[in-house]
């Protein structure tokens, strides 16, 4: 019943091994040689690594004179550090003169779950340093100049595997869900990822940002993002400032071809729905125009995608039977984008009924048209069809271009 009882008794209660499990799979992902000592090497610094306590002196009784004697009280004490420089010269948090602190332990300590710091942010915190791992609160001591600089700011905790990532992931999926594979002795996190890697979701498009970078919860309205914090009064000067900083920083994502448009969505939409419907849809089309897609997947990479994961579908039919549902489903969805070839697309998915009926269309032919409703299936193709007005005009392209091609060929 004593203290050792109580500290193991708030371990296993606060699932201690859980959280170790989750901090050492990150260790041993963003360490270069992802060794046991390096890790034991992290642990033991962060909890070698002191709050403090400070030393004043104090009056203290000596036959009936009061004394004041030197550092007599020690008096716990919080510490904060700045990162303009990487070394401190003052005192270490632990009250050893002399001896410079380094700022990395600091951050190494943060980037743990053993210490609860604060990151409030101003343009010195802009780039350079991550503070992702335990961290999805960025507190913004002042507002940035620039919407380019607030992105910057948030980006220090948006980073590989952060904890934003890793809270929607756990929303969706349990332990449950990789038993078999823990049974093999794997790190819960290590099989988590392994399944995600494999999962057929339709977030697998999202080339090399799925899912360490990105994930978005089977229901949207779960998914965890990073939440920024700001100080300012609300009928300051700032207040303004701010609107002005969301609208600007939701262009400068739509410049860059992000896909986190919130804010850009809502400002779009006010001014949209003051114009008469022919000005509004001749907007939305000139929106296409100002935006530069950085993605590295071109029609013909796309394609390929589409090629590769049509050999896997033709020979597995709970897969064929899965992306009838999602092409559908994507025609539902997006009925006007897609009335072009709406005609097309009810005698392809047509035939693959047919096919599945017995009345087979031949390995060939089966293969083209389920490369094309891929391609459809993929919102991460030569344009992003949900992200402007067009999106699908290389999906309309490439299902025209597979209907009259078997067509011509009598198929």
């Amino acid at each position: 019943g004593g203290y050792t009882s109580k500290v193991l008794t708030y371990t296993v209660d606060h699932h201690w091994q859980a959280m170790l499990d989750e901090h050492t799979y990150l260790l041993e992902s963003g360490s270069a040689d992802g060794a046991v000592s390096s890790a034991l090497a992290h642990y033991r610094a962060v909890w070698s690594l002191g709050q403090g306590a400070r030393q004043t002196n104090a009056v203290r009784p000596r036959n009936g004179t009061a004394i004041l004697g030197k550092n007599q009280e020690s008096w716990p004490t919080h510490f904060a550090l700045a990162f303009g420089e990487e070394l401190e010269p003052g005192q270490q948090p632990d009250g050893n003169a002399g001896k410079p602190l380094r700022r990395s332990e600091v951050r190494e300590a943060f980037n743990s779950p053993f210490w609860p710091f604060v990151l409030a942010t101003t343009s010195v915190g802009q780039e350079g340093l991550d503070f992702h791992l335990h961290c999805r609160d960025v507190f913004h001591w002042n507002l940035p100049s620039n919407p380019v600089d607030l992105e910057q700011r948030e980006g220090r905790v948006n980073r590989r595997n952060g904890l934003a990532v890793r809270e929607s992931i756990a929303k969706d999926w349990t332990l449950g869900d990789v038993a078999d594979e823990l049974r093999s002795g794997r790190s819960p996190w290590h099989a988590l990822f392994a399944r995600l890697s494999s999962d057929t979701s339709r977030q697998r498009y999202k080339q090399g940002l799925y899912p360490h970078w990105i994930y978005e919860c089977r229901d949207s309205r779960d998914t965890v993002g990073i939440v920024r914090h700001l100080a300012y009064f609300q009928s300051s000067r700032d207040a303004q400032r701010y609107e002005r900083l969301k609208t600007g920083l939701a262009l400068y994502r739509l410049v860059f071809g992000q896909v986190n448009q919130e804010h850009l969505l809502k400002d779009l939409t006010a001014r949209l729905e003051k114009l008469d419907e022919a000005a509004r849809d001749r907007a939305r089309r000139l929106l296409r125009g100002y935006m530069l897609s950085l993605s590295p997947i071109t029609r013909a990479q796309a394609m390929q995608f589409a090629r590769e994961e049509a050999e896997q579908i033709v020979t597995d039919s709970s897969l064929l039977a899965q992306l009838l549902t999602d092409v559908r489903e994507v025609l539902a969805q997006h009925r006007e984008a897609l009335e072009p070839v709406r005609t097309e697309l009810d005698a392809l998915i047509a035939r693959v009924e047919n096919d599945r009926r017995g009345r087979r269309l031949g390995l060939r032919v089966l293969r083209r048209i389920v490369t094309a409703l891929v391609y459809l299936r993929n919102p991460y193709d030569e344009h992003f069809d949900t992200q402007s007005a067009g999106g699908f005009d290389d999906d309309i392209d490439v299902i025209r271009r597979t209907f009259v091609e078997l067509a011509a060929s009598g198929r």
